[in-house]
C-alpha cells in the first residue's frame, strides 16, 4: 500500500482501536487511524485491516503514534 498525501493528509489509512485518553473533554473515546496496514498496534485489534474512508489528518488526536513515528522517519520520502 503506497500512501498519498495532500497538505499532509494521508490516504489510504486503516481504522482500528480506540484511545480513551486522547485528550477529549467529553469523555468519549477517540477512534485510532493507522497509516500502515502492517502496524503491530492495528493488528492487535483488527486481524483483517480495512481501508478507512476519506483522508487521515495526522495532526489530529487519534492518529496511531507508532505509525506516525514510522511515517516521519521513513527514508523513502
Amino acid at each position: 500500500m503506497t500512501n498519498a498525501s495532500i497538505a499532509d493528509w494521508i490516504r489510504p489509512w486503516c481504522p482500528g482501536g480506540e484511545d480513551v485518553a486522547a485528550g477529549r473533554f467529553d469523555g468519549k473515546p477517540v477512534h485510532i487511524g493507522h497509516i500502515y496496514p502492517d502496524c503491530e498496534d492495528l493488528l492487535r485489534v483488527e486481524s483483517s485491516p480495512r481501508e478507512g474512508s476519506g483522508w487521515l489528518d495526522p495532526s489530529m488526536p487519534g492518529t496511531c503514534q507508532t505509525c506516525l513515528y514510522r511515517h516521519n522517519n521513513d527514508d523513502e520520502d
